[in-house]
């Protein structure tokens, strides 16, 4: 079962997961559907359809989890990396999105079935997040990317290395 694609079929708001199999549940174009809404949204970071698309995602967490038989962890996973994957396609530095999807591995043990909802949910608001401040910080010329890097690491020893890698910025252009 691809979990990253999922449909509510004529369900109601309360399911009986006892006499209905997750494949009569499960549709793939739908869930496909509400993946690329979730992407373009943040992609385009158009907050109002974000909230929609989350809201949408959220809805149909019960079927997910039914479909991975309540495994959390599974979900989180495909969420990280298609998020993740739709970011770099559209420009944000891969490396950095290594970094966030490391982070947020790291946190995958805490995953509880019950708080999928909101794992999912925060998993989008950081990538929504990253995109808006990404697009952001390309609007500034490179003295002013520069000086914020600066200014956000003053307490810490930077190197002009430090800056280029960051900024991805030549040490020859510095």
């Amino acid at each position: 079962v691809h979990y990253g694609a999922v449909h509510i079929q004529n369900i109601s708001t309360t399911v009986n997961f006892n006499t209905a199999s997750p494949s009569s549940l499960l549709d793939g174009d739908a869930v496909y559907t509400i993946n690329q809404n979730l992407i373009r949204t943040i992609i385009h970071s158009n907050r109002d359809a974000f909230d929609r698309a989350v809201f949408s995602l959220i809805k149909i967490v019960p079927l997910l989890l039914h479909a991975v038989d309540g495994v959390a962890e599974l979900v989180v996973v495909e969420y990280i990396n298609l998020l993740g994957n739709a970011i770099v396609e559209q420009g944000f530095p891969f490396q950095q999105s290594l970094e966030v999807k490391k982070r947020l591995y790291t946190q995958l043990s805490k995953t509880n079935p019950k708080n999928l909802a909101l794992t999912l949910k925060k998993i989008c608001r950081i990538y929504y997040d990253l995109v808006l401040n990404f697009d952001a910080l390309n609007e500034l010329t490179m003295a002013e990317q520069i000086k914020l890097y600066i200014m956000d690491n003053i307490r810490h020893k930077i190197t002009l290395g430090d800056i280029s890698k960051k900024l991805n910025i030549s040490l020859k252009r510095l």
